[in-house]
């Protein structure tokens, strides 16, 4: 590629009246116009959204490019790629190279734009409440053998019978806010962080190097493992809380066994508690009635499963949002204990979430999940928000699906660290902002401003607007404000595809 690169926006990107690409002091964009009557359109609330990450880049010609290819990759036809995001903007016959150079060259931090969500989201929680944070990690398949941080990958969805249940791919880290927008009994969850986790370096024949080498080596084993990304982006997420004026409010995190450890719970940042799954058969330990010395350890108890076969323990009944209706759902709690071999000297408290019967299609015998073995720092805090919490950690994986499978985040095509490390957050925090946007938009649900549903939909309509409804109205108020303009000069005489259609690639 002998072009050269001009980090200024291209005058066939978006123009009209709903973008304008000059930007001044403040670095901000032209808002496109809303509905009449004051209230504001989703294009419309989308930009005042997007303008809030002008000051996470050093120009403000950097900001526009990125924020239009984002706003272009979530909005373009087929695979998730910026070739095909480039084709949407109608800048197919345009220099290109910018727009790669804007995600592997240009100084920026997806982080810093994840704040800007976190920051953002908060105005949608009810005030005073603890700020729900689910976490998890996820991968995103892969084929080519060099591409940066492309490792193999425990895969949830392989056959069981296989004996390593593995893809090739990028691990990522994966958290969420839970907003507390019951409508149809489920929670919205938006995506506050979204960053690589890339694979240690192995040490191959110790023997070789020093004893600082190997010690130099461990460290960045350590540094490089889930736990340690986990524990640095939780500080990150406290800070954010702080400095946006809620230094006082309680942040939750609802994670699964794999963060529910030691090293993660004896680096919790203040204000902050925890609430994770443990093993049925996990060893826990009582406090000791008088202190000993340095030991802390009193008598063995029961696992959690004994507990949960005790009738000695009284069980509880709560209502509880879940599975798209108010469910009644029983459990028992257990205050003030140790599990040893996990969270170490941190006291705890086990809440055993019994299992909740379902109807079986075609059969006359109810079924019945797995119980939930829970162990929280918070000690206080009454059962049913920190079971709810729980319960609510379901959407991050729901939310997996839609990334994936819906949006294709892992589609894009970067073959360098600095792409890979921002291409794939930078988009899904555009996707949260646009959520967010569709709140502000739509608070009452699906309206209909929205697109007709099909006949066989009208019987049981949806009360949220799907992902597939944002896209669908984000591309149309891009198509009816003209913000992409169509390449120049016009199509063939005779050719009734639209340059998108055309050149999309499938």
């Amino acid at each position: 590629m002998n072009s050269k690169c001009h980090d200024t926006p291209h005058p066939g990107g978006m123009q009209g009246p709903a973008v304008d690409n000059s930007y001044g002091k403040t670095g901000k964009t032209k808002l496109a116009r809303g509905p009449k009557g004051g209230r504001k359109g989703l294009l419309h609330q989308f930009q005042e959204n997007l303008n809030l990450w002008s000051s996470a880049f050093k120009q403000s010609r950097t900001f526009a490019r990125v924020t239009r290819t984002l706003m272009a990759l979530l909005a373009s036809h087929g695979r998730s790629t910026l070739t095909n995001a480039i084709t949407f903007q109608g800048r197919e016959q345009q220099d290109w190279s910018a727009d790669y150079k804007a995600f592997n060259r240009s100084e920026w931090n997806v982080r810093d734009l994840f704040r800007a969500v976190l920051a953002h989201g908060l105005k949608s929680l009810p005030p005073e409440s603890p700020v729900v944070i689910a976490m998890d990690d996820t991968s995103l398949p892969k084929t080519g053998t060099r591409i940066p941080q492309a490792r193999w990958c425990h895969d949830p969805l392989a056959p069981k019978f296989l004996e390593m249940q593995i893809r090739w791919g990028i691990r990522m880290i994966h958290a969420v806010i839970i907003i507390p927008d019951y409508q149809n009994h489920r929670p919205l969850a938006v995506s506050t962080a979204f960053e690589p986790v890339p694979a240690a370096p192995k040490v191959k024949n110790p023997e070789a190097f020093t004893e600082a080498e190997v010690a130099d080596m461990e460290a960045k084993k350590r540094e490089a493992s889930l736990t340690t990304r986990a524990v640095d982006l939780i500080k990150d997420m406290r800070t954010t809380l702080d400095k946006a004026g809620h230094a006082g409010r309680q942040l939750l995190l609802v994670v699964d066994g794999s963060f529910t450890n030691g090293p993660v719970v004896r680096h919790l940042p203040r204000q902050t508690d925890l609430i994770g799954r443990i093993r049925k058969n996990a060893r826990l330990y009582a406090p000791l009635a008088r202190k000993d010395g340095k030991r802390i350890y009193g008598p063995a108890l029961p696992t959690p499963d004994a507990y949960r076969q005790d009738p000695a323990v009284p069980t509880r009944t709560g209502h509880f949002h879940y599975g798209g209706a108010l469910r009644e759902v029983r459990y028992k709690e257990v205050a003030g204990v140790y599990w040893k071999d996990g969270t170490k000297g941190r006291l705890m408290r086990l809440i055993i979430v019994l299992p909740i019967p379902y109807k079986v299609p075609g059969r006359k015998r109810r079924g019945y999940n797995a119980p939930g073995f829970l162990l929280t720092t918070d000690l206080a805090s009454p059962a049913h928000g920190l079971i709810q919490a729980y319960l609510d950690r379901w959407q991050i994986e729901v939310l997996h699906r839609d990334l994936k499978n819906g949006l294709g985040v892992g589609q894009v095509q970067a073959f360098s660290h600095e792409a890979n490390q921002k291409i794939h957050g930078a988009q899904v925090a555009a996707y949260s902002m646009l959520n967010l946007a569709g709140l502000d938009a739509f608070a009452k649900g699906r309206t209909v401003e929205f697109p007709e549903l099909p006949a066989w939909r009208k019987a049981k309509p949806p009360m949220r607007p799907s992902q597939h409804d944002l896209i669908t109205m984000l591309r149309n108020e891009l198509v009816r404000t003209r913000a992409f303009s169509a390449p120049k000069p016009p199509k063939k005489k005779g050719w009734a595809l639209s340059h998108r259609e055309t050149y999309q690639a499938a």
